[in-house]
């Protein structure tokens, strides 16, 4: 539920550090890439850094198993 993601997406933006190493990055994301981006808000982030969108995050992972898993 994008606690495993959180680690792909440092990944890529270690990436696009390693070409451009003055690139500016804000990390959007939606629903459940709303809910990676701020988990990525906890880890120490890189000051390229400049923003974190996120847009439809869940509340609460447990609210969202009850709701699937009936």
């Amino acid at each position: 539920m994008g606690w495993l993601d959180r680690l792909d997406v440092i990944n890529w933006i270690d990436v696009i550090l390693a070409d451009n190493p003055s690139a500016k990055v804000i990390i959007h994301g939606v629903d459940m890439g709303a809910d990676t981006g701020l988990m990525i808000s906890g880890e120490p982030i890189k000051s390229n850094i400049k923003g974190i969108v996120a847009d439809g995050a869940y509340t609460s992972a447990w609210d969202v198993m009850q709701k699937e898993f009936k």
